[in-house]
């Protein structure tokens, strides 16, 4: 780069050169004056002390000559000679020893040996111990030395001023300036923020911080800009997220907030800043065992919890609450804190209530449905006394279904919700009334007066629900409760079985004749327990094969031959005795295991079949009992295969059923007998006289035998009777006889025991019998035994008949 490019910049050098190279040049040209001063002065001293050294030499080789003592004018004019030196002061002769002074010149001045002027001692020795003394007189030179001496030392204190103002100047120009500007610039940046870059630059090592500094600048304003624009940016998000936002430090004191959070609880920015969180939220749940964590701990457990979110209570500035969802997560940053959002969950808990409510409660009359049984037994016992009550009456509505099917559900809602109506006005506010479904309900009084209280409401609700409710025009319904009571102390640990207590109460109130209430008691649970025993060895018999049956003949009773053969169940524990028939049919029929039983016995039945098939050629038949639960749409297919499976005619094989199986759902029963027919099967009327015996429900059921009930049967023969009630006895078979015989029915009357019953029954057209007379249930292989006495080629018949079948 030549001189025309760049003038400027080799000005600057070689002023800055001249700056240093002036007062250095000055300050070493003033040290080497003074040192030349000195070697000058010190080079004139040595020559006057050699030139007067000479001339002293010569006096003193004069006075040697001649005798100084003898000529002393001679000797005074040799030292006068040497006094004519500007540079002597004065010279004297002395005689030894010492201060024997034998002349002096000039006169008057003290020029004596070992004086601390300057001054040369020269021995003469003719004179023996005499000497020379030449006193040397340097007031000239030393004057002229110190003014040289001055000169030097005010010419280097010129140097050293012009160094140091030239050593000031370049510091100033080099340093100092550019320093300030650098100081001015970064104190400028501190205070106020805004970055200032430094003019005249200099090309020496500063020159290269100043641009280095620039450049640094020129960054950090981009650097500023940008972040400020990312600043600005993220605050704009901040804010217009629609999302209350806050930060907050450590200590739980809100560092920040968005404008929608301000505007979600009704705040200015001054009255949430620096104030803590816990002013705003709280925890939705209250802890247990009093353990409360609101604030800093709130958050910051949320923070560290697995999802980082919980239900939090924001206080507005009106007093209302919030449902709010608190999602906090942590900042990582100087200080640290944390970053909250908090969703507004107001309309999903608004409508989670509302799903609840709607959940929780019965459409049609408005009450708590039993999905709420369980908040509300724990709502009760929050506020119940320890020494209090909680009892539980279970209601059932009686003939509802009767209502429903003459009036239509119609009718029976608006019955319903005039029940509720009525059990309400019994009640009193604390009191709650729950719909467990259909027309059943229960009711439950805390804090009563023990069970009494509870009896007097069940018979207020008793005597309110049997009047009779209008529905419409033409239209009366007429219902009654059957109420069950049980009551719950602070130490049962399920309402479930409180409930349970009450339903067992109120199915002894229907079994009791309806219309009433009954208390559950100890009894009644231990029936249900055995009641629950029986239901598990049930399933326990079904898997482990314990269940049997046994084969009981049916005879015609003009000849006692068999004609048929009723099955019957028998269930027994290997090493116990047999459990009661009646009984287990009973709990099966309950708890639904009586449609495994009823598939077992017609498997196992048809199986054994070939055992009982010999009782007669022309039409010797089996017979099943069917419960009424097994009267559906099942049965059917079940008959059709098992009977395809063993080959057995459908035409020998009879189901029992009895009239009250009938009753419960008389037009799918009939409808189910009917097809049972189609395919051959007869069916038989069990238990014939104790049902409803109605002549119209008889006249529509497709039954082709009916069986006379025991306790008709024993009405004939029994013994300590009235002629009269034997009339009437008979009477009734008779009646019974001729009208099945008049519809094509057959007519079997149970629990024969007595030959003069069967006489009595030959006589009165009873044509079949069945009972202990004849043989008790037996098993397969012994009632084939029983069946081989009748072949036709033994067959004895008559009396002798009578005889053996007696014995």
């Amino acid at each position: 780069m030549g001189w025309a490019v760049r003038p400027v910049l080799k000005s600057r050098l070689l002023g800055k050169f001249l700056l240093w190279l002036v007062p250095s040049f000055v300050l070493v040209s003033a040290g080497g004056m003074v040192l030349i001063t000195e070697h000058e002065l010190r080079q004139e001293m040595d020559l006057i002390s050699a030139r007067v050294g000479n001339h002293a030499g010569r006096a003193a080789a004069a006075i040697n000559r001649h005798d100084a003592v003898q000529e002393p004018d001679l000797a005074a004019d040799l030292l006068s000679s040497l006094t004519a030196d500007r540079a002597v002061r004065c010279a004297a002769l002395w005689a030894d020893p010492l201060p024997a002074k034998i002349i002096t010149v000039p006169r008057g001045l003290t020029c004596a040996p070992g004086r601390d002027d300057p001054q040369l001692d020269i021995p003469v020795d003719d004179l023996v111990g005499s000497r020379l003394i030449v006193a040397l007189d340097l007031s000239e030179i030393t004057e002229a030395r110190r003014r040289q001496r001055d000169q030097s030392f005010l010419l280097l204190v010129f140097g050293l001023l012009v160094a140091v103002g030239a050593s000031m100047m370049a510091f100033r120009q080099t340093i100092g300036t550019p320093l300030r500007r650098l100081l001015a610039a970064i104190s400028h940046t501190a205070s106020t923020g805004e970055f200032r870059s430094i003019t005249g630059k200099t090309s020496d090592e500063f020159g290269v911080v100043i641009d280095n500094y620039n450049t640094m600048q020129t960054r950090l304003k981009t650097n500023n800009a940008e972040v400020a624009a990312s600043l600005k940016e993220i605050r704009q998000l901040y804010n217009t997220t629609p999302a209350p936002m806050l930060c907050v430090d450590k200590g739980g004191l809100i560092t920040e907030a968005s404008d929608f959070w301000l505007e979600f609880i009704g705040r200015e920015r001054g009255e949430v800043l620096g104030h803590p969180v816990q002013a705003f939220l709280r925890a939705m749940k209250t802890p247990k065992r009093g353990v409360h964590c609101h604030g800093a701990c709130l958050v910051h457990k949320t923070a560290h919890s697995e999802h980082k979110r919980a239900e939090v209570i924001v206080k507005h500035a009106s007093g209302r609450e919030i449902d709010g969802l608190l999602s906090v997560s942590h900042r990582e940053q100087e200080g640290g804190g944390f970053l909250c959002v908090v969703t507004d969950i107001s309309h999903l808990r608004e409508a989670e209530r509302a799903l609840k409510r709607v959940a929780l409660t019965d459409r049609l009359t408005g009450l708590p449905n039993r999905a709420a049984i369980n908040d509300l037994v724990e709502s009760i016992r929050h506020d119940l006394d320890p020494t209090g009550y909680l009892a539980i009456l279970y209601i059932d509505l009686d003939n509802f279904k009767q209502v429903n099917d003459s009036f239509g559900h119609e009718s029976g809602d608006q019955l319903l919700k005039e029940v509720v109506r009525r059990m309400q006005a019994c009640l009193k506010p604390d009191a709650s009334v729950i719909r467990l479904g259909g027309d059943e309900f229960a009711i439950m009084l805390a804090d009563t007066e023990g069970l009494p209280e509870a009896q007097r409401v069940a018979g207020a609700v008793i005597e309110a629900v049997r009047s009779p409710v209008e529905l419409g025009e033409d239209a009366v319904g007429h219902v009654s409760a059957s109420v069950g009571i049980a009551a719950l102390g602070e130490s049962d640990e399920e309402w479930s079985e409180g409930l349970r207590a009450a339903d067992l109460a109120m199915y002894e109130a229907k079994q009791g004749g309806k219309n009433r209430f009954a208390l559950y008691s100890d009894a009644l649970g231990q029936a249900v327990d055995a009641r629950t025993a029986r239901a598990n060895t049930i399933r326990d018999g079904l898997d482990s094969g314990w269940f049997s049956l046994l084969f009981q003949p049916i005879v015609r009773l003009s000849d006692l031959c068999p004609i048929g053969a009723e099955s019957l169940l028998r269930l027994q524990r290997p090493g116990m005795a047999a459990e009661p028939t009646q009984a287990i049919i009973q709990t099966a029929e309950e708890t639904g295991q009586i449609t495994q039983i009823g598939e077992w016995v017609l498997r196992d039945a048809l199986t054994h079949a070939g055992d009982i098939a010999g009782i007669s050629a022309a039409n010797g038949y089996l017979s099943l009992n069917l419960s009424a639960r097994q009267l559906d749409s099942r049965l059917l297919p079940a008959l059709k295969a098992e009977l395809a499976a063993t080959g057995f005619p459908a035409q020998r094989l009879v189901v029992e059923i009895t009239e009250t199986a009938v009753i419960g759902n008389f037009e799918e029963a009939i409808k189910i007998l009917a097809d049972i027919r189609s395919l051959g099967i007869r069916v038989a009327l069990d238990d014939f006289g104790t049902g409803y015996s109605s002549l119209s429900y008889f006249n529509r059921l497709p039954v082709d035998i009916i069986k006379l009930d025991r306790s008709i049967t024993a009405g004939i023969g029994a013994k300590g009777r009235s002629d009269e009630e034997m009339r009437k006895a008979s009477a009734l078979v008779r009646s019974i006889a001729n009208f099945a015989a008049d519809l094509g029915i057959s007519v079997v009357a149970e629990g024969i025991e007595s030959f003069d019953v069967v006489e009595e029954l030959r006589q009165l057209g009873v044509p079949y019998g069945q009972g202990y007379l004849f043989a008790r249930p037996l098993p397969a292989s012994a009632f084939r035994a029983w069946v081989a006495e009748f072949d036709p080629a033994t067959r004895g018949g008559g009396v002798s008949h009578k005889r053996a079948v007696n014995a």
